[in-house]
């Protein structure tokens, strides 16, 4: 595994949202942080392969 430097945050969401993560974290068998982390990263890479405007 890297060594990875690591932050905390606190994260307020609506209610209707962390149960749509909470959902997809159980589907993905990882935890609602892990979910969270792949969604950022996703959009992340999304993000990257856009050609600029």
């Amino acid at each position: 595994m890297e060594n990875v430097k690591r932050s905390s945050l606190t994260l307020r969401l609506p209610a209707p949202l962390r149960d749509w993560l909470a959902a997809k974290a159980k589907e993905n068998f990882t935890s609602l942080n892990d979910e969270i982390i792949r969604l950022i990263r996703e959009g992340q890479e999304k993000e990257k392969g856009e050609a600029p405007a």
